[in-house]
């Protein structure tokens, strides 16, 4: 018999929810075995598994978070658990820093390939590669502020826009609560953080006199079928 999941919603709050873009976010359900018992720890949401785990938060304190796997079956999954519960009982170091940035960047696009439109799905893509180039294979959760602003600034100084500059935050942004939903940050590091103020470029108009010239010209060439392009003299 193959290994099911139920239909019920995890605890907390991690229920379904409706994206901007009128998808609906998968809700977290339990995973069972071949008996149909339920398997300790092991959760599925769409086609990712988790591992819902009791991590340090830094301060001696409990926190129920569930983390990503790479796992795709769920034999898998459940080894990929037990590394994940000896990682975290013979190493000082959180499980949360086993996940840089280059890697749930691609578990992050993973995720919203068949939720967003493709216009919107490459965005993100070229925007996240650029910050990958930027964090490379930085812990998610040691993402700063003051390393944000540094980019926002060189980017800013290399001839982005405002506009671009602030798309490329929201974008980060959309990693970042992808990161806290699945327990590798608490807060986001763009907490206080404001856009750029920016104004569109105005195009120039033509003035009177150009009108007329263009209108001049068109009517000399109007008969011998010749077009010159038009252009705006400042």
């Amino acid at each position: 018999m193959k290994n099911k999941t139920t239909k019920q919603g995890c605890a907390g709050n991690c229920a379904g929810k409706s994206s901007n873009n009128g998808f609906k976010t998968p809700k977290f359900q339990r995973v069972k075995d071949s008996k149909g018992k339920p398997i300790r720890g092991v959760w599925i949401r769409g086609k990712q598994f988790y591992a819902r785990l009791f991590i340090d938060n830094g301060s001696g304190q409990k926190i129920d978070r569930r983390v990503p796997l790479e796992a795709k079956t769920v034999q898998d999954a459940m080894r990929e658990l037990e590394q994940l519960k000896f990682l975290g009982k013979t190493s000082n170091l959180s499980i949360r820093q086993s996940q840089p940035f280059n890697s749930f960047r691609d578990h992050y696009l993973d995720s919203i390939a068949n939720m967003k439109r493709k216009r919107t799905y490459d965005s993100e893509n070229q925007h996240l590669k650029r910050w990958s180039a930027f964090f490379g294979n930085l812990p998610v959760h040691q993402i700063s502020l003051e390393k944000i602003i540094k980019y926002r600034t060189a980017k800013i100084k290399g001839g982005w826009t405002g506009r671009t500059a602030n798309l490329s935050i929201t974008i980060l942004n959309n990693l970042l609560n992808h990161a806290k939903d699945n327990g590798l940050i608490d807060t986001l590091p763009t907490t206080g953080l404001k856009p750029i103020r920016w104004k569109p470029k105005k195009r120039p108009l033509f003035a009177p006199e150009q009108i007329e010239a263009i209108s001049a010209l068109h009517s000399k060439t109007a008969n011998t079928g010749s077009f010159w392009p038009i252009t705006c003299v400042s």
